[in-house]
């Protein structure tokens, strides 16, 4: 059984990993939360005292281009490599093709959103 410290240690170090994603991928808390579907407000509260409920972490993840296992264990590589090579398609994509990848991702959120 895991003690009460276990779990305090546990929640911070979580605590600290979100804030961290969050300054490494250099974005506000407002455009962290707007990525996320939710209000700064709401945001704000997981880089200091609680952690995010488990149904908006992956959305987090991908916020962030941190990768999941990362962000709930410590261990392994912060950045994803889903996300390093989703950004290495866009960046090589002429404008009007990435505009249709951008367009597609979204799309596919909205279906993941919608089945949730």
């Amino acid at each position: 059984m895991i003690g009460v410290d276990e779990k305090n240690l546990f929640k911070q170090k979580f605590i600290d990993r979100v804030r961290h994603a969050r300054y490494s991928a250099g974005k506000t808390q407002e455009e962290i939360a707007d990525a996320m579907g939710i209000k700064q407000d709401q945001y704000k509260h997981w880089e200091t005292e609680r952690v995010i409920p488990q149904h908006l972490i992956v959305k987090f993840c991908l916020a962030c281009q941190v990768d999941l296992v990362w962000l709930l264990t410590g261990k392994g590589h912060m950045k994803s490599i889903e996300a390093a090579e989703i950004q290495r398609v866009l960046d090589n994509a002429p404008p009007w093709k990435r505009a249709k990848i951008v367009n597609f991702v979204k799309f596919l959120d909205r279906e993941l959103d919608d089945k949730q």
